[in-house]
């Protein structure tokens, strides 16, 4: 009944059946919006194959590929899934006026404790949910490793989810669970970054890990794995470090080094923080939207695939 002009579809399920209802209902513009890959959670080969067909059959009702960062966007043109049309990237805005303002030592104190956390602790954290892919099992496990260096050390560890009874098992098991926080689902996460030290990152699969994004403007160094999406927000020995996927020590000893220098936590913190306003403004992702939009209203990808 309705006739839109543009239809702009995202997440995985629903962008497949948005992107085939508007074809249907032949809206001259259609974009997909990429937020991640699914085909690299993991499965079997022949689920894997279905899933890149899935996608080239599904994608030609699309117009535009709109990915929401470049290793996104890179894997769909590994497996040629859209080739040809146009692609761009259009980094995730986030209203970043909330983390301009430092938090004082008052405020602080009263963040950590509302959450239990001593006030002479240094905190490391890790926000997200409890899963396989979020593999929060390798903080844990890093932690332990930092921990027996730094008895001030504090994990706090926040959402909920399937695994999260499992990583108070391996806490206990480590003998760390006096240490270790779990604060369960908070609505508000700005003032847990503002409150901490280390931001700490181990998941598995990621579209563009937007905690990151948030620690970064919190001033918070982040310590990650290598995942998709994570150059595009922490710059390796500058605002923070990368290892590889699985290697605990490597995270442990990356983290140690922020442990070992204040100051050089707080630089790399600030560095973080001024890369972030600079891609991760809200109303830089309404201006490239916008400039998209237009584009596309003046001519560009108008061409209807019926």
């Amino acid at each position: 009944r309705e006739q839109f002009d543009i239809v702009h579809t995202h997440e995985t399920k629903s962008s497949l059946i948005g992107r085939i209802a508007a074809w249907l209902a032949r809206c001259p513009r259609i974009i997909y919006g990429l937020h991640g890959v699914v085909f690299n959670d993991p499965m079997s080969k022949l689920k894997r194959d279905f899933y890149i067909y899935l996608e080239k059959w599904t994608v030609g009702c699309a117009h535009r590929i709109v990915a929401v960062g470049q290793d996104t966007l890179d894997q769909y043109r590994q497996n040629k899934i859209g080739s040809g049309m146009p692609q761009q990237v259009v980094f995730s805005g986030i209203d970043v006026s909330r983390y301009k303002r430092e938090l004082d030592n008052a405020d602080k104190r009263a963040v950590r404790q509302k959450l239990g956390i001593a006030e002479d602790a240094v905190v490391v954290v890790n926000i997200g949910r409890f899963s396989v892919a979020k593999a929060q099992h390798y903080t844990i496990k890093a932690f332990a490793k930092l921990h027996a260096q730094n008895p001030k050390l504090c994990l706090l560890l926040v959402g909920e989810g399937p695994e999260q009874e499992a990583c108070k098992q391996l806490c206990c098991d480590l003998g760390v669970e006096d240490n270790v926080v779990f604060a369960g689902f908070i609505e508000d996460v700005v003032p847990v970054y503002l409150a901490s030290e280390i931001h700490m990152l181990t998941s598995l699969r990621e579209g563009l890990p937007s905690v990151a994004v948030e620690a970064s403007l919190a001033r918070v160094p982040t310590v990650a794995f290598e995942v998709d999406g994570i150059h595009e927000i922490v710059i390796d020995d500058r605002t923070g470090y990368v290892v590889a996927q699985g290697d605990v020590d490597a995270l442990a000893d990356g983290a140690q080094k922020l442990l070992d220098d204040a100051e050089k936590r707080k630089l790399f913190g600030m560095e973080a923080f001024g890369w972030a306003i600079e891609q991760w403004d809200h109303k830089v992702m309404v201006r490239d939207l916008n400039v998209l939009y237009q584009d596309m209203l003046n001519g560009s990808d108008k061409k209807n695939k019926v």
